[in-house]
């Protein structure tokens, strides 16, 4: 039991060492922020909806006044009024 314990423990995933995507929450005290970094397509920006393409998954923000600051590198910053933040599977993916 001790020996599976600790083979299971030995090995890593290259995904947990690097992650594949990271989502901060920044606050300025003046204006909320949320930072994707590791994105790879910006799908959709609306000022009540943003659409993230993760690989994978797609992250869909829900809110109003919403605008897409920065965006190079893979790194998408999101400002305004945010209500939501869901993660759903990209058609087609399972």
């Amino acid at each position: 039991m001790k020996s599976d314990a600790k083979q299971k423990k030995d090995r890593l995933a290259l995904g947990d060492v690097f992650p594949k995507y990271r989502i901060y929450m920044l606050d300025n005290g003046r204006m909320k922020r949320v930072r994707v970094e590791g994105a790879k397509k910006l799908l959709l920006c609306l000022e009540k909806e943003v659409k993230i393409s993760l690989g994978a998954e797609m992250l869909r923000v829900e809110g109003e006044g919403l605008s897409c600051m920065n965006y190079a590198s893979g790194a998408v910053e999101i400002s305004g009024k945010m209500r939501s933040l869901f993660f759903e599977a990209k058609p087609g993916v399972e």
